[in-house]
């Protein structure tokens, strides 16, 4: 008869740290979760991007599936995955917002179930919950942009690396392999997949160059370098030459794009680059905003413990490093460009657990990276002032909005939604329907308000082709009296008869045109 195990066991002290992980992964997945819907329950702004917006690209792709055409990766394959969500949702406004926050609880779900199956519930749980609660990845997951959307492929790819062996295991390394290919057309915007690919190769590199040189993958098992050499190379080749082969830019300027802008003098930096700026502008930004200094200062001794004990991943510290020094080194800047770090950095964390061997030593450090992570992240729910962007107006040609989780209430969208709504013919995706809103009228946010019920009409700021062709296909204009370039003349001679007008944000009214 066997005996029973005894308590203090390491089989049972497993256990206990696997419930304790899942009890309080679950407790963060549910803050985190309650957070979303009283943020959602009082904004209206439903199409600000991080970045630039990614709505163009969205109603592109829900055009084309809307008239049965063939979908291809022009408009990258996160834009067909948002309208495929959208058509989903029955073309809610909000529904895009949640397809971000899903997108960044998979992230975090991910690292955390990663940590599982590797039998470390203390690393995943440290990590997963760092993922998930990193500021600047919060904000990113309440806008429509592909930020949050390249979360789960960033940690894809780090799974798939680490478990291929130094890419002798060929079912990893043939995921890994489709996760580039993915990544090479996940945006619209060639800049985001180029440094989604920079960041995978750096993940690559520094696995393998460690494969290479101990002989041993990420678990200490032997590899044969030979294999793992040719393997590598012969991977990288094919992607590469696939991706040449296949790889539409949205300009034709690729690299050149980052040095272009930036030399440009019209919106020439206010602030000189000097040694400092270039090197550390990014990390002080982490420090002070993006990140936090408590998180940053936890995530800097994981990196020194994990070294000091030489158990630092080097596809990880890799992954981290070549993208900031190239980010570093370019002139042009904007705070979302390192967006891959903001989960890789929050990884590295979670690692850093696995650096100590005392059991005991090992749950406290989890226990006080929770408490860094939880304390930052209700720093930001609670408004706690954060350095104002002049310190990095000038370094960054975009503002991150002061990093801000609170929601946005509009005055008159909806009301100018509606209105044009009420002109707008029956549901036709057959006929070219085009609806022009000038600057004032906020038309992103109109136009998934619109698409709920006419996902085929399609809104420009402006109409640059005035062949009468085009200008038959107007149904509704709306302008903006004080500053439109187009007399109530012209519109009369296009058919085109006052409705009415709409008082936008409590400041200025829009007169809105229709056949």
């Amino acid at each position: 008869m066997s005996q029973p195990t005894p308590f203090n066991s390491h089989f049972w002290k497993a256990r206990l740290d696997s419930l304790f992980a899942v009890l309080v992964f679950g407790g963060v997945v549910w803050w985190l979760f309650d957070a979303y819907q009283a943020f959602g329950d009082e904004n209206q702004q439903y199409a600000k991007g991080v970045c630039c917006g990614f709505t163009d690209a969205l109603f592109d792709a829900t055009l084309k599936l809307e008239r049965g055409e063939s979908v291809d990766f022009s408009k990258g394959y996160a834009s067909y995955l948002g309208a495929e969500w959208w058509r989903w949702w029955n073309r809610q406004p909000s529904a895009l917002l949640w397809l971000s926050q899903v997108s960044h609880l998979l992230t975090g779900i991910v690292v955390f179930a990663w940590g599982q199956f590797r039998k470390r519930p203390l690393v995943g749980l440290l990590g997963g919950v760092a993922v998930l609660l990193t500021p600047i990845s919060v904000y990113a997951s309440l806008r429509w942009d592909v930020y949050a959307l390249q979360g789960p492929l960033i940690v894809l790819a780090w799974m798939l690396v680490s478990s291929s062996k130094g890419f002798t295991a060929i079912v990893p390394t043939i995921g890994f392999a489709g996760i580039v290919w993915v990544s090479a057309f996940w945006s619209f915007r060639e800049t985001d997949n180029l440094i989604l690919l920079l960041t995978h190769a750096a993940l690559a590199f520094g696995t393998w160059i460690s494969v290479l040189i101990s002989g041993k993958d990420h678990n200490e098992q032997s590899v044969h370098r030979g294999w793992s050499a040719v393997i590598a190379i012969g991977t990288c080749a094919v992607l590469l030459w696939q991706i040449a082969l296949f790889w539409r830019f949205s300009s034709p300027e690729g690299m050149a794009y980052y040095f272009r802008e930036a030399d440009n003098p019209m919106i020439e930096s206010t602030i000189t680059l000097n040694a400092s700026l270039r090197w550390f502008g990014y990390w002080g930004y982490f420090y002070w905003r993006a990140f936090g200094p408590a998180l940053t200062i936890a995530i800097g001794t994981a990196v020194i413990s994990l070294m000091l004990r030489k158990r630092l991943s080097w596809g990880l510290f890799l992954g981290v490093l070549i993208p900031y020094l190239a980010l570093s080194w370019i002139s042009k800047r904007n705070f979302y460009y390192p967006s891959s770090l903001w989960v890789l950095l929050p990884l590295i964390l979670g690692e850093g657990v696995h650096s100590v061997d005392e059991l005991s030593f090992r749950r406290v450090f989890c226990v006080l990276g929770l408490g860094v992570s939880m304390w930052t992240f209700q720093q930001r729910l609670d408004k706690v002032e954060l350095v104002g962007d002049d310190q990095y107006g000038g370094l960054f040609q975009t503002s991150d909005g002061h990093l801000s989780l609170e929601p946005t209430r509009f005055w008159g969208v909806e009301e100018l939604s509606t209105t044009v709504q009420e002109y707008l013919p029956e549901h036709d995706c057959t006929k070219e329907r085009i609806v022009v809103l000038e600057a004032n009228a906020m038309i992103e946010e109109v136009a998934l308000r619109l698409g709920q019920e006419h996902p085929c009409i399609q809104l420009k700021r402006q109409l640059h082709n005035r062949e009468q062709r085009v200008l038959d296909t107007v149904q509704i204009w709306v302008i903006d009296p004080n500053h439109t370039r187009i007399s109530t003349d012209f519109l009369t001679q296009q058919g085109l008869v006052f409705q009415t007008e709409v008082l936008m944000d409590n400041r200025f009214r829009l007169e809105l045109w229709s056949r």
